[in-house]
């Protein structure tokens, strides 16, 4: 078992005896009832519940919250001792760990035995009262074994005997010899609520912060971090350190830059600390500079922890342990230190109201109304602590009273002190001793004070300063360092958001993610020479909406070193995969160049911190490293919203300073539907003659809309309408139930029905733009481009766009999945010469005819005319498999095409944008190569443009002409290679990009094949039969066709197979059909048919899947199955299907039972036993016809595919269900 696992068992464990413990005093499930009230564990177990039921719905959720509390700091306690008693600390005697020489017990256990001989008479030898007596011992300077703690509770002896067993069982004694042991401990404790809670999809509110958050920073993220910081900052002191020599730096001076100071006076805060790894490590570095200035060993650990270390989060538990592995590693440097307190503490504290304390502040005082305003507003932001912990805007508030007063006369309650500058110190002191009076004073339950006491040291660290010293000037901190949480602002949930909106998103945006607040909160704490260390996900280096992120950056810091860590590999625990930089931010050292590292080409690699330390010493002994840059941070500035793209040449960077497609083109917007459902159908759920053709001349109800979809160039994904009756009215008016105006989600309307370019938001693949025809409405998620006067020819900028020069751009200005409209606007804009223009032109027109001569075979497209098992290619007496060999040549010719002009078109571009070499190598290995440019074999190279000379451009001959050939591979050894590729339906382009291998190459090669691919020839063959069967339901008098025998009428599997020799299909063709759909035709249309419909007509991840043929089914036994379209589907149709359709296959049925009646075989038998079961099936069916009836279900074309199906699956109609369980629960209380 790993970890995590022991872990969870010993939890469990913990968890189940504080259950039963709990039961025994009195405390059950659902109420109290005590066995004994004065027993001192039952009042303490009481008020805990007690005090938690103020804040719960339930007494049944006060109980859990403190069972989990209790069993935690069990856990904690125990894994305390065990950390300090390991062999490498042995900070105090084995008092866990059992020996077989000592009797089964632990060596302190025998000790504390001879010392209370009476307690060997006691329960396993009075274990309980050994273990209670040793936490009494540690709390005299750990308050985590306090017994004033509300959560002091042991179990039942014989269980805590069980317990400290599975300690010493499952967690091996080289764990806990480890530093962090206790970190990761804790990670493990949470694995599976941070499951369950990412599982449940739920927003994150500020009670679930810290469980939503925790992310354990690996060791070497953390030395480098401190290391540059801390350090840094050391040697900026006293450039002769000897911390150069034993740790890497990046870019330490030479000289002293800042005035001398003591170390004992340079502070470092985190204010996300967690289990504290950072403030670990920050102990070690400085505890050398102390040795180093002369301290003794005895006194540097209490001066640490003292002077220069400081940390807040909002997790109590974490906190905990912050505290105690600071204490161990404390007493482990050296045992004989006085630790006196340590700095780090919880936001968990409850405060009174202010109305409660206003008394306090006003005793022997005298307050101007402003003044008893602006600590009423301080109290009750240090009320919310609990919440949002250091992200409280304490400072903020005294900031700005302080200059209200500075700039006024009367100073009120401060008007003693004549020099304003100690207007600070007396606030702070008022403060914080009314924190502490009230507490006193205030707090009738000793849970809620002792959860309390945490309030005053909070303030003291967030406002910098030491009341218990008598210290009461600011002293801001020297380094703020933090892996701080990571939560999207889409997820907050409505407290947090409020709070992070007010307070964080004016003047400048930090709101959009809670690691961009703590950015400005780390701002906020750190003086004038102050240095910020953090890492986070890198979404604000790029993406449009941190913009004023990173322009906060640039203008108040120095970038020392910034580490582009990039996907996984970083932190370990399951199932989070983070794209992650680290870096370092400094103030008044903007004249140093700034370091750049990208690991971004290592993504998930298992070995990154390796790849990382060898990559970083590299820089620091100035050795060339490919991963490595410098830059000038003021030339971030010259591209527009100023991303951090700090790899690219300067030649490169000025082409951001000329004219961008923002003058050329107009990028918009779409609509937003606010219900899809409602207002959007595929085009095949309407009748062809409600859909516009143009609707300015024909206002028609139905409009082609662009809504983005899968990765396609050039043309396609046009498969929606949106329903545009009167300019949309419905919609409009439908927009108003819920909004103030249509504006907001309506946008650009002066721009639909125009001819322009579209695009897809999101896919793994990139960009993929495609020409937009005029007449058609776009969606937000499919927006669009139109063309300015600047520059008139659209599909020279389609061809710009889909080059491989625009991906690389605009992959460089926003990483992420989801390109931006204003990505598009920023790329820069070489106008062309004449001849590349209407050359790239003209390729670029070439390749919208291929997508439209391909969908002309493809049923889910309006471009499609005929299956490609149906087209005779130009040849009747082709067989079912040679055509579909055609169809395979044909497309293949088709998409090879379409990648050798894509080539020609990337070359162009790079000529027409002037690209050193250097600058082309640079995209392409980031961009890959164009397919069109790898090596072809130079037979296949001579054949294709010999048999396809007529139709190709003088620049693409000349291109093929001087393309590498290959000369390593043999043709036969590629052939082989080709073979395995093709029969797992890979693409051409996929190929090709495998092998290496032109595309030309491949395709020349595919046609000597004499077989398809499965996959393919399925598709197409079932494509065919979905065709087939749509004409002879369009064909049939009702649009309604049985699949059973026995039924009156001719079943649909022989009106196919009538059908194809209509066609000439041969009886060997029908064969090669069955035997590709491994069914023959009427087992096919029983089981599988639907089913492989609703997957070609799976098109949209949200929007339903949208059947034009229907399977109604009476269910396994197949008493009743009918195939009806959706375009003659109606009331009078169940009617028929019930009073005409039903009755006769039962009168089959019965009729063949009546011919079965003498026969006694087994197989007779066998038959008879299954018609039975078939019309007790049917009997069923025509019960849920009657319920769907009687609903008064009565379905129209226009409502969808999805409400009219959706009764028809909730009363188990069908042969599959269409939709899922969300959708159907929207059709079904659909009111349109």
């Amino acid at each position: 078992m790993n970890l995590e696992d022991n872990v969870a068992k010993i939890k469990e464990k913990i968890r189940n005896s504080f259950h039963k413990r709990l039961v025994r005093l009195g405390i059950r499930d659902d109420q109290i009832n005590a066995r004994d009230e004065e027993d001192p564990d039952f009042k303490k177990a009481k008020a805990a519940v007690e005090a938690i039921l103020e804040d719960e719905e339930s007494f049944e959720e006060a109980r859990e919250e403190y069972l989990d509390e209790v069993t935690f700091t069990l856990f904690n306690r125990i894994a305390g001792i065990k950390t300090m008693e390991a062999e490498s600390r042995q900070l105090v005697p084995e008092i866990i760990q059992i020996r077989a020489q000592h009797g089964d017990k632990s060596f302190a256990h025998n000790v504390w035995l001879e010392e209370n001989k009476v307690q060997s008479s006691e329960t396993l030898e009075g274990l309980d009262n050994f273990i209670r007596a040793k936490f009494n011992e540690l709390s005299d300077e750990l308050p985590l074994y306090s017994k004033e703690n509300p959560y002091d509770l042991l179990p039942e002896v014989h269980d805590l005997k069980d317990i400290i067993s599975l300690f010493n069982e499952e967690i091996s004694l080289d764990d806990w010899k480890k530093d962090d042991i206790l970190g990761w401990l804790y990670e493990a404790y949470n694995k599976k609520d941070y499951q369950d809670f990412k599982e449940s999809g739920d927003k994150i509110e500020w009670d679930k912060l810290s469980l939503s958050s925790q992310m354990y920073t690996p060791r070497w993220v953390v030395e480098f971090l401190v290391n540059n910081s801390l350090g840094k900052y050391w040697l900026e002191i006293n450039p002769d350190s000897k911390i150069r020599g034993n740790h890497d730096i990046a870019n330490a001076p030479d000289e002293a830059i800042l005035d001398y100071k003591s170390v004992e006076e340079i502070k470092v805060i985190d204010p996300a600390s967690g289990s504290g790894n950072f403030l670990l490590y920050s102990f070690e570095l400085l505890s050398e500079i102390y040795e180093e200035e002369g301290y003794t060993d005895e006194e540097i650990p209490a001066l640490i922890l003292k002077n220069n270390l400081y940390g807040l989060d909002i997790d109590e538990r974490a906190v905990q342990i912050a505290r105690l592995q600071l204490y161990i590693k404390a007493k482990t440097y050296n045992r004989n230190t006085e630790i006196e307190d340590i700095n780090v503490v919880s936001s968990n504290f409850h405060l009174p109201e202010f109305d409660k304390v206003k008394d306090q502040f006003a005793i022997d005082l005298e307050f101007a109304a402003n003044e008893r305003e602006f600590l009423e507003e301080l109290w009750n932001e240090l009320r919310e602590g609990h919440k949002f912990g250091s992200l409280l805007t304490l400072d903020d508030k005294l900031e700005r009273f302080m200059k209200n007063k500075k700039d006024g006369d009367d100073l009120g309650l401060f008007d003693s002190f004549r020099d304003v500058e100690n207007i600070e110190t007396e606030v702070l002191e008022k403060l914080e001793s009314v924190i502490a009076n009230a507490l006193d004073n205030n707090c009738s339950s000793n849970f809620i004070k002792y959860q309390s006491l945490d309030a005053v040291k909070f303030a003291e660290i967030m406002l910098g300063v030491n009341i218990k010293d008598n210290d009461y000037a600011v002293n801001k901190y020297d380094i703020a360092v933090a892996n701080p949480p990571y939560t999207d602002s889409a997820n907050y949930g409505k407290e947090l958001k409020s709070y992070v909106n007010n307070h964080y998103k004016n003047p400048t945006s930090f709101y959009k993610n809670l690691y961009s607040c703590f950015l400005k909160k780390n701002s906020d704490f750190i003086n004038e020479h102050g240095k910020i260390a953090m890492i986070h996900p890198l979404t604000f280096m790029y993406i449009k909406s941190y913009e004023d992120m990173r322009e906060f950056i640039l203008d108040n810091y120095h970038i020392n070193s910034l580490i582009e860590l990039g996907l996984g590999g970083v932190f370990h625990q399951a199932g989070i995969n983070v794209d992650v930089v680290s870096y370092v931010l400094e103030k008044n050292n903007k004249n140093n160049k700034s370091y750049f590292m990208n690991l971004q080409p290592y993504k998930n690699h298992s070995n990154k911190s390796d790849i990382f330390l060898k990559t970083f010493n590299d820089y620091v002994n100035e050795i060339i490293n490919e991963h490595n840059y410098t830059l000038d941070q003021e030339k971030l500035k010259l591209i527009d919203s100023y991303p951090f793209i700090y790899w690219i040449s300067d030649s490169f960077r000025e082409k951001f300073a000329e004219e961008s497609l923002d003058n050329i083109l107009d990028v918009r917007q779409g609509l937003a539907t606010s219900n899809n459902l409602r207002f959007l159908r595929f085009w095949w759920e309407i009748d062809e003659n409600k859909i516009s053709d143009n609707y300015e001349e024909d206002h028609k109800k139905w409009v082609p809309y662009q809504k983005g979809g899968e990765y396609k160039k050039w043309y396609g994904n046009n498969w929606l309408l949106i329903n545009w009756e009167n300019d949309g009215d419905e919609l409009k008016k439908f927009v108003l139930t819920k909004y103030s105006s249509v504006k907001g989600l309506i946008k650009n309307q002066e721009y639909y029905f125009r001819e322009g370019i579209t695009y897809t938001f999101a896919t793994s693949k990139g960009i993929s733009m495609r020409y937009l025809p005029s007449n058609n409405i776009f969606d937000v998620g499919g927006s669009c481009m139109f063309l300015t006067d600047k520059f008139k020819n659209n599909n020279y900028i389609l061809a710009l766009l889909n080059s491989k020069l625009a991906n690389y751009i605009v992959s460089c200005l926003n990483p992420s999945v989801n390109s931006q409209v204003g990505d598009f606007k920023r790329i820069p804009f070489a106008k062309p010469n004449l001849i590349k223009e209407k050359t790239i032109e003209t390729l670029a027109k070439q390749n919208i005819e291929n997508m439209k001569k391909q969908y002309e075979f493809d049923i889910v497209e309006k471009e499609f005319e005929i299956n490609s098992l149906d087209y005779r290619w130009n040849d009747n007496s082709l067989n079912v498999e040679q055509r579909l060999k055609h169809y395979i040549e044909f497309k293949h010719n088709s998409d090879c095409e379409i990648l050798i002009n894509e080539a020609v078109i990337d070359e162009l571009i790079f000529d027409i944008y002037e690209l050193t070499e250097s600058d082309k190598k640079m995209v392409l290995e980031h961009e890959g190569l164009p397919v069109g440019l790898y090596p072809v074999i130079e037979q296949d190279e001579n054949s294709y443009i010999e048999s396809n000379k007529s139709d190709l451009e003088e620049e693409v001959i000349n291109f093929i002409n001087n393309l590498s050939i290959e000369t390593d591979r043999s043709r036969e050894n590629l052939k082989d290679n080709i073979k395995k590729l093709y029969k797992k339906n890979k693409s051409l382009e996929e190929i090709s990009k495998e092998l290496e291998l032109n595309p030309i190459s491949v395709v020349e090669i595919i046609k000597e094949f004499n077989f398809y691919p499965k996959k393919l020839a399925y598709q197409k063959t079932h494509e065919f039969m979905l065709d087939l069967t749509r004409e002879i339901l369009m064909e049939n008098d009702d649009g309604v066709v049985m699949l059973n025998e026995y039924a009156g009428e001719e079943p649909l599997d022989k009106m196919i197979e009538n059908k194809l020799y209509d066609k000439d299909f041969s009886s060997g063709d029908i064969k090669r059909l069955e035997s590709i759909l491994d069914k023959n035709i009427k087992e096919y249309l029983l089981s599988s048919f639907f089913s492989d419909e609703l997957i070609i007509l799976n098109l949209f991840k949200f929007l339903p899947k949208t059947p034009f043929i229907w399977h109604l089914s009476s269910g396994d036994q197949h008493g009743f199955d009918v195939y009806t379209i959706i375009y003659r589907w109606n009331r009078d149709k169940i009617l028929k299907i019930k009073s005409y359709y039903i009755d006769k296959r039962k009168a089959g049925i019965n009729n063949r039972l009546s011919n079965l009646s003498g026969d006694d075989s087994a197989a007779a038998e066998k038959e008879k036993d299954m018609l039975r079961k078939q019309l007790n099936e049917i009997k069923d069916f025509e019960n849920k016809l009657d319920e769907l009836l009687t609903s008064g279900y009565d379905p129209e074309l226009d409502d969808g595919v999805g409400k009219n199906i959706a009764p028809l699956q909730d009363l188990g109609l069908l042969a599959d269900d269409v939709l899922t369980k969300s959708q159907l629960k929207k059709f079904l209380n659909a009111d349109w």
